[in-house]
């Protein structure tokens, strides 16, 4: 059974172009996870893994190997066992389709017989090689670096764009990866994979450009040199969130959140997995019909990081009395939050959690997103003359006005049993990772913006922090900034 309804709900949108699609993937790290989970998410008929990973890295598919002493070589039998989770992990995502995973270089008649290429990889030399076969540059390759703060993507269709991306390259060689630049810029690079294989519109064009995002800049996009200092680390390591709702981006949330090494994290959700839910929430392939938050702090558990391992915890039921018994306020104030995460598209509740952070000095990331488009607020608290409640940001206000005008009532039912509406594993991905970026920000008091970190896939710049605005201020010609029939006054998390 295909996964990819909710996808095929985007105008024009053809799934058998995208299924009758191979891709290979050449990544390390954490980025092979990303990209590998996406692409199946999207439905890609093939996919084509060569895991180039060192045996420290960072991930949240599970790999057998991970398990053993990290400061030996993996065996053989080892990489076979890690090859066979790993598909067997992807396959729950999409059974439909056909995986291959191997732990080597490919060869280029391997690789140019796939109707996309994407390379993530931090060894600029390793990079290069393969970079520098024209036959592998007559297909345009994807090519993505990151370190734990900031990255750069590409699709390289000339020696120019070739030589700025390398030249960028070169700040990220053999540096490890982080869970936020890697969720962005993964996001984007499947959005590039998506297009050479089905365009959904005139204003569905390629990346021309080195695209670059950086979530320790006050601009997000430009690349720097600075670093977290020992005491930012701390703030960070010393952190207790709240994260409401584990859907869409929620659970992109989720894994960056825990990837990041916070303290504690609280997942609410009275939601339970369905079939529809798998084209952008990974962690539930196993697991229809269980509790999502469960779920989710069961696998997010499985992960083991070199340092001190977060605290996580469940709790199947949502914030207030709209989805029948839920968690008290009281209870939810007493948590003592150091900020709260809105990934639900129910706007009682992210009134609820403004007030919260108003009310008790507290950080809170509101995120939201339609298929080609995404939005995330901060409200600071009371740190700093850059602090607004999210529900000014977001015109809440205005948002429950209109829907009473149309006699709507406010969305108090699960994404199960609402109105389906069109959702795609990128934006999920790319706005949920965004949120632990701006989250991170927030907790060290640094990089604080006025506007909005908006994605923006009708734009040049795709992503900024100029809400809707492009970066240079030129939409794509004959295209409006925001304007499509999936877009209303608002933008809701699709769940």
């Amino acid at each position: 059974m295909m996964r990819t309804d909710r996808q095929e709900l985007i105008k024009n949108w053809d799934q058998s172009k995208v299924y009758d699609s191979s891709i290979a993937i050449i990544a390390d790290d954490l980025a092979l996870d990303y990209l590998s989970a996406g692409a199946a998410a999207l439905g890609f008929g093939v996919i084509n893994i060569y895991d180039l990973s060192r045996n420290d890295h960072l991930w949240f598919i599970p790999k057998h190997y991970e398990a053993s002493d990290s400061s030996k070589p993996a065996s053989e039998e080892q990489i076979t066992s890690h090859e066979s989770v790993f598909q067997q992990e992807l396959k729950r995502i999409a059974p439909e389709i056909e995986i291959s995973v191997k732990k080597e270089e490919p060869s280029l008649e391997e690789l140019i017989k796939n109707d996309v290429v994407i390379l993530a990889l931090q060894d600029v030399n390793v990079l290069n090689n393969f970079l520098s076969k024209e036959q592998l540059l007559s297909k345009e390759p994807i090519v993505l670096v990151t370190n734990n703060y900031a990255g750069a993507l590409a699709v390289i269709n000339n020696k120019e764009l070739l030589e700025d991306y390398l030249k960028k390259a070169l700040k990220f060689d053999k540096q490890l990866q982080g869970p936020v630049p890697v969720g962005v810029l993964s996001a984007l690079a499947l959005e590039e994979a998506r297009k050479k294989v089905l365009k959904v519109g005139d204003w569905d064009v390629g990346l021309d450009r080195v695209l670059t995002y950086n979530w320790n800049s006050p601009s997000r996009v430009l690349l720097s040199d600075k670093a977290l200092s020992l005491t930012d680390k701390l703030k960070v390591s010393r952190a207790k969130i709240g994260i409401i709702g584990a859907g869409g981006t929620g659970t992109y949330s989720s894994i960056a959140a825990y990837l990041s090494g916070l303290r504690e994290i609280h997942i609410y959700d009275f939601d339970v997995i369905e079939v529809s839910n798998l084209n952008r929430q990974v962690l539930y392939g196993d697991s229809i019909g269980k509790n999502k938050a469960l779920v989710a702090a069961e696998k997010l558990s499985r992960i083991k990081l070199k340092g001190k391992q977060p605290v996580v915890k469940a709790f199947s039921k949502g914030l207030g009395d709209f989805f029948g018994e839920g968690v008290s306020l009281e209870e939810f104030k007493n948590q003592k939050y150091d900020a709260v995460l809105g990934c639900v598209d129910n706007l009682e509740t992210i009134k609820l959690l403004d007030e919260y952070a108003l009310n008790n000095g507290c950080v809170f990331v509101n995120g939201n997103c339609s298929p080609f488009t995404g939005v995330v607020s901060v409200f600071y608290g009371l740190q700093n003359q850059f602090s607004k409640p999210v529900s000014l940001q977001i015109h809440l206000e205005d948002m429950i006005q209109e829907r009473a005008r149309k006699n709507q009532q406010l969305l108090r039912t699960s994404c199960n049993l609402a109105r389906k509406s069109p959702s795609i594993v990128t934006s999920n991905m790319l706005v949920g990772s965004a949120m632990i970026g701006e989250l991170l920000n927030a907790l060290i008091g640094k990089n604080h913006i006025s506007s909005p970190f908006s994605y923006n896939a009708y734009t040049k710049s795709k992503i900024g922090v100029e809400n809707y605005k492009n970066l240079y201020n030129q939409p794509l010609k004959n295209v409006k900034p925001v304007a499509d029939e999936y877009l209303t006054s608002e933008l809701v998390v699709q769940t």
